[in-house]
C-alpha cells in the first residue's frame, strides 16, 4: 500500500471510531389536551430538536447546569433564553423553564407529555434532514447562571405562589374540563375563542400575580404589551396598553370543588366575571357557570421570555372602615339553610339555620381600598430595559358571598288506615339551591341593612352556583312545583278544624 492511501486509511479509521462524532438519535411523539397532532422530537446527547404541527422548530443543545438529580436531563436554548428539562427515561411531561428578575431559574411542569414515536420512520421523514448538533460557543452565548448560594432550579405549579411576582406563561380554556375551547386574540384585534389551544393566536398571554390576590393577564406579540380589561357589563371585553387602571386586575376565584378552574371576576366591578355570552367575551353576573369557568395552564411549548419584569410591590390600605352588624331575614314559608363564605383568605364557610319567617343578625366585616404601587421594567425594541411605576387605585373588595338553600319536603308518609293517632308519621326535609349573591363591597353596606335572603338568592339566578353544603355533595335541583308540601299543608289544615 503506497504511503498515500496509507494516509486516508488511517484517517477513514481515526474518523470511524471518534466516539465524539456518534450521534444516536432518538424520535418521540410530545402529545398535549387540545392539539390537533402531536409535535415531534428528535434526542441526542448533544442537542434537541422540537417541531410543531405548523412547521415552527425550537433548537436546544444540552447543558449539564439544568440537570436536577436522577431523572431529569437540562437542555437550553439561546434564542429563546428558555431551558427545558428532560426525563431520562423519556416518559411522561417535560418542564419548562424561563429565568425571572431576580436571576434565578423557575421550572414548571409542562402539559406536553412525553413517547416514544410509534413509527419512527415517520416520525423521522416528520423531522427530515434533522442534525441535532451542539451550538459553536462563539456564536451561541451560555445560559444565564444563577446567583450565588442558588445551585437548582425550582418547580412551581399554577397557581403562582404569593410570595412570587413574575409573570407566568399561561393558555386559557374556558368551558367543561372536556370541551375547552382556547382565549385568543383576532387579527382585528378583538378577542374570541379557537378550538384548539395550538392556534389559539401567534402572541402570548402572561398571568402577572399582584398583591392582595390580584393578578393581571398581559398579552405580548413581541410589539406591544397589552392587557386585558374588563367593561362595562354586557359590552365586549378587550385589550388595552398596560396602564394603572382598576379595570385591568382581576380576582381569581376558584369553581365550587375546585379542580383547577376558577372564575375571573373584575376588580372595578365586583361581582362580575369574564364570561363568554353572544358569542363575545364580557363582563357578566358571577355565577360560576361553564361560561365563567376558566382552566389557566402551562403552554405545551416553550414561549419567548416576556418584556415585562415586576421589581416591587406595595398595597397603601385606605383608613379602615368598622365592623357593621346586618339583619339576614327569612321571608320564605320553608327555613333556609344559609352558607357564607369569607373570601379574604381561601374560602371559609359558615352555616347557618334561618326558620321560617325568622331573622338574625350577622356582622359583617369591610374592605375600604387603598392605593396599589407597582414598579416595573419593560424591555425596549431595541432591548433596554425601562423603569415605571403604576399608582392604581384599588376599590373596596368584596369580602363575603352567600349561598341560599331552602328545606324542600322532600317526602310524608301518611297513615291512611285510621289506626294511628297521627295521620302523618314521617317528614323528610332535603336543601334545594335557590342562587348564590355577593355582599356588596365597602361602605355600600351600612349598619343595620336587611338582607332578604331568600328573594336576593332568586333574583340571582344561578342555582347551580351556589356552594356545597359538604365537601364533594351535590345538590338537586328540583321542579318550582311542591306537590307535597301541599298535600302537607292540607293534613295540617284538617288537624287544625279540630
Amino acid at each position: 500500500m503506497s504511503g498515500h492511501c496509507m494516509r486516508w486509511y488511517l484517517m477513514v479509521i481515526v474518523f470511524l471510531s471518534c466516539p465524539c462524532l456518534v450521534m444516536a438519535q432518538e424520535f418521540f411523539e410530545l402529545t398535549a389536551p387540545g392539539l390537533t397532532g402531536p409535535s415531534l422530537a428528535v434526542r441526542t446527547d448533544q442537542g434537541l430538536l422540537i417541531r410543531d404541527i405548523h412547521g415552527q422548530e425550537s433548537r436546544y443543545r444540552r447543558e449539564a447546569m439544568f440537570d436536577s438529580g436522577p431523572e431529569w436531563l437540562g437542555y437550553y436554548s439561546s434564542e429563546a433564553r428558555q431551558a427545558l428539562q428532560w426525563p431520562r427515561n423519556n416518559r411522561g411531561p417535560m418542564r419548562i423553564g424561563t429565568l425571572q428578575a431576580n436571576r434565578q431559574w423557575r421550572f414548571q411542569t409542562s402539559r406536553m407529555t412525553i413517547r416514544t414515536a410509534a413509527d419512527a420512520s415517520a416520525a423521522k421523514i416528520g423531522i427530515a434532514g434533522a442534525q441535532v448538533t451542539p451550538s459553536s460557543p462563539a456564536l451561541s452565548p451560555p445560559p444565564p447562571t444563577y446567583p450565588p448560594g442558588k445551585v437548582s432550579p425550582t418547580v412551581e405549579p399554577f397557581p403562582p405562589s404569593s410570595l412570587n411576582r413574575a409573570p407566568m406563561a399561561v393558555v386559557l380554556g374556558l368551558g367543561d374540563h372536556d370541551r375547552q375551547r382556547f382565549l385568543t386574540r383576532l387579527s382585528d384585534g378583538g378577542l374570541g375563542l379557537a378550538p384548539h389551544a395550538s392556534n389559539a393566536g401567534t402572541g402570548n398571554w402572561y398571568l402577572v400575580p399582584l398583591a392582595n390576590g390580584l393578578v393581571r393577564l398581559q398579552y405580548e406579540d413581541g410589539t406591544e404589551m397589552l392587557a386585558l380589561a374588563g367593561r362595562q357589563p354586557s359590552q365586549p371585553t378587550t385589550l388595552f396598553s398596560l396602564a394603572d387602571r382598576a379595570d385591568q386586575l382581576w380576582y381569581l376565584r376558584p369553581f365550587p370543588g375546585n379542580s383547577g378552574s376558577y372564575a375571573l371576576e373584575n376588580l372595578q366591578y365586583p361581582g362580575y366575571a369574564l364570561s363568554f355570552q353572544q358569542n363575545h367575551l364580557m363582563l357578566a353576573p358571577l355565577g360560576f357557570s361553564s361560561a365563567q369557568r376558566w382552566w389557566p395552564t402551562t403552554p405545551t411549548i416553550p414561549m419567548v421570555p416576556p418584556v415585562y419584569r415586576s421589581i416591587q410591590q406595595s398595597f397603601l390600605p385606605n383608613a379602615s372602615l368598622p365592623s357593621i352588624p346586618v339583619q339576614f331575614v327569612n321571608t320564605h314559608r320553608e327555613a333556609l339553610i344559609v352558607l357564607v363564605a369569607d373570601l379574604r383568605s381561601g374560602i371559609s364557610l359558615q352555616r347557618l339555620r334561618i326558620p321560617a319567617g325568622s331573622q338574625l343578625t350577622y356582622t359583617l366585616d369591610r374592605d375600604s381600598g387603598g392605593t396599589f404601587i407597582e414598579t416595573f421594567e419593560v424591555r425596549s425594541p431595541f432591548g433596554r430595559w425601562e423603569r415605571r411605576e403604576f399608582r392604581t387605585a384599588i376599590p373596596p373588595a368584596a369580602y363575603y358571598d352567600i349561598s341560599v338553600y331552602e328545606e324542600f319536603l322532600q317526602s310524608i308518609a301518611i297513615d291512611r288506615t285510621g289506626t294511628s293517632p297521627d295521620p302523618i308519621e314521617d317528614i323528610n326535609y332535603q336543601p334545594r339551591s335557590i342562587g348564590l349573591f355577593i355582599v356588596p363591597p365597602g361602605p355600600a353596606v351600612a349598619a343595620g341593612t336587611t338582607f332578604d335572603l331568600y328573594s336576593l338568592a332568586q333574583a340571582a339566578n344561578n342555582a347551580g352556583a351556589v356552594r356545597r353544603l359538604s365537601p364533594g355533595g351535590n345538590t338537586t335541583n328540583v321542579p318550582p312545583s311542591d306537590p307535597l308540601g301541599d298535600i302537607l299543608r292540607e293534613f295540617q289544615g284538617r288537624r287544625a278544624a279540630f
